[in-house]
């Protein structure tokens, strides 16, 4: 995901992307993030700890 983010990043120094589209797509990007993990928090279980 890193490396979506870093591509995505570089886009909006360029000025390739306008800043709403370049929201849009952080947004998109953040919610695959939080879906991907082993709970139906988005989170993997090993994180799913105790403060």
């Amino acid at each position: 995901m890193s490396k979506l983010l870093d591509a995505l990043i570089e886009q909006r120094r360029k000025g390739v992307e306008d800043y709403q589209e370049y929201l849009e797509k952080i947004a998109v990007l953040t919610k695959q993030i939080m879906q991907s993990g082993g709970t139906s928090g988005g989170y993997p279980v090993s994180v799913k700890t105790a403060a």
